[in-house]
């Protein structure tokens, strides 16, 4: 699988976010911009490992952070909303047919963009064995 492909799997995975609620877009790229709360997939360090000993031969480990953003509201509410979608994001993943799983949920924060402000943020990684072919 390319690393396109991996993403739009993986994006297809987490569409059951985007009917949460009030609807949650998931973004396969940092677009120009966005309207929070949104879901914005971005390569993970180590992005893609070859060398797991436990790795079919042509296979890798692919590795994504998926940012879940909540929309800077008031101070209370915010981190809420992050905490709600990060459970539909955790629901889809875990109940999708596909192979990601997930490595770790990183503590809320703020993600802050130029000329938008802060918004209530928390990390998820992501990986799955996926064949390079």
């Amino acid at each position: 699988m390319r690393p396109a492909a991996a993403r739009a799997d993986l994006a297809a995975a987490l569409a059951p976010v985007q009917d949460h609620g009030d609807g949650v877009p998931v973004h396969e790229r940092w677009p120009d911009a966005f309207t929070a709360p949104a879901l914005l997939i971005e390569p993970g360090d180590p992005w893609i490992v070859t060398t797991d000993d436990e790795m079919p031969w042509r296979s890798g480990l692919f590795r994504f952070v998926v940012q879940v953003v909540g929309s800077n509201g008031t101070p209370e509410a915010g981190p809420e909303r992050v905490e709600d979608i990060l459970g539909a994001v955790l629901d889809a993943l875990y109940e999708s047919a596909s192979e990601w799983s997930v490595e770790q949920v990183g503590k809320p924060g703020t993600l802050t963009l130029p000329d938008r402000g802060g918004f209530p943020a928390v990390e998820v990684v992501v990986t799955a064995p996926l064949s390079l072919s």
